[in-house]
């Protein structure tokens, strides 16, 4: 059985201007690995539709913050 990392509910966000995004539950953890702590955006849409987004806390003022990225031949990106 896989073990996963304890986390902390930070917010629920309802402050944003999409008028399909429905709200926003923030979480952090820290991974004892690399001892750097994430931040996971879960974002619920209409239709039942959701997004997952997690970074680094480090980056969290990057700009590139959420780019999408090729995940090689035949990805959907």
């Amino acid at each position: 059985m896989l073990e996963g990392y304890p986390f902390i509910f930070q917010m629920n966000d309802r402050s944003y201007s999409d008028q399909l995004l429905e709200y926003v539950l923030q979480y952090r953890f820290k991974s004892s690995k690399s001892n750097h702590t994430y931040i996971v955006r879960i974002e619920k849409y209409i239709e039942h539709t959701y997004c997952v987004k997690f970074f680094d806390k480090a980056n969290m003022l990057s700009k590139n913050l959420f780019v999408p990225f090729s995940l090689g031949e035949g990805s959907l990106t």
